[in-house]
């Protein structure tokens, strides 16, 4: 979870605006091709120059970055057609959830699990699961089965507090933060604290834009 965002108090109100409908739509690719692969927009600073200048120049950089991006994912979607080994390994590393070795690193909810060779550190308090450097893992498919995991060893309570949360479900708010890492720059405040995604019962279901909405107060 997402402790805090720093925002540039300067910046006004619209061209604030601007900036977050450039990421929303940025977002919802991601979203939308799973994170699969990584999509460059090397139009991202091109975007924030337009976002000082005005509305009519941010619009035109979005503009390119969006055709940019759709372009690649053509390209992602003709690869993997044409590449059935590609489409094997885009499924992710794991056989099942008891690759990871999820282990008790002592009794006060630290655990540790091992992932393509390295070993990560998940931390558990209550309706809580902190995974350290979570955004290094970038398979859907690892991700789901490393929160099936996580969820047999300790269930985290959905939004309503009754129902508990799905390996799916957390996989999508692991997910979620994992866009936030590769989209913010390094100086901002967010990116720091997307590097290691909780997963409690507030977020459940949000795609990244609500919970920066959330955390920006707007």
């Amino acid at each position: 979870m997402i402790d805090s965002i720093l925002l540039n108090s300067e910046v006004m109100p619209y061209n604030q605006g601007m900036k977050k409908k450039g990421l929303l739509l940025i977002s919802l690719i991601f979203v939308l091709t799973g994170c699969e692969q990584a999509i460059t927009l090397p139009d991202m600073g091109e975007i924030e120059e337009g976002v000082g200048a005005g509305a009519e120049a941010a619009s035109e950089a979005l503009s390119t970055a969006m055709q940019e991006a759709r372009e690649k994912m053509e390209e992602i979607a003709e690869s993997d057609f044409a590449d059935s080994a590609e489409e094997e390994s885009s499924r992710g590393i794991l056989t099942s959830k008891e690759d990871i070795q999820l282990t008790a690193v002592d009794s006060k909810g630290t655990y540790s699990f091992i992932y393509a060779g390295e070993t990560f550190t998940a931390i558990y308090t209550t309706d809580n699961w902190k995974i350290k450097d979570s955004y290094k893992i970038t398979n859907y498919s690892d991700i789901t089965m490393i929160c099936e995991a996580l969820s047999d060893e300790h269930q985290i309570h959905g939004l309503d507090r009754e129902s508990y949360r799905t390996p799916d479900d957390m996989a999508f708010e692991w997910q979620q933060h994992n866009i936030a890492y590769e989209l913010l720059p390094e100086d901002n405040d967010w990116k720091k604290h997307a590097k290691d995604v909780d997963i409690d019962p507030k977020d459940q279901g949000k795609t990244f834009f609500e919970m920066y909405e959330e955390r920006a107060g707007n």
